[in-house]
């Protein structure tokens, strides 16, 4: 009877480092997820800026009418 009580205890105690583990790797794929997705967005701005550069660069060097 002690044997499986003492088992339990190890089974519940077990389970609870499993959900702690999982919140902690829920919390750090959420994290990578938002820095992720803050360094796609930063880089598609910069990229998308300095592609309208190019354009009002060129279309300046035309004499043309810059619609961005």
């Amino acid at each position: 009877m002690a044997a499986n009580v003492r088992v339990g205890a190890n089974v519940a105690q077990l389970v609870g480092w499993i959900e702690k583990l999982n919140t902690a790797l829920l919390v750090l794929a959420v994290f990578i997820g938002v820095i992720g997705c803050a360094v796609i967005g930063v880089s598609a701005l910069s990229a998308s800026q300095s592609i309208c550069t190019a354009d009002l660069v060129s279309a300046s060097q035309n004499n043309l009418p810059y619609c961005p």
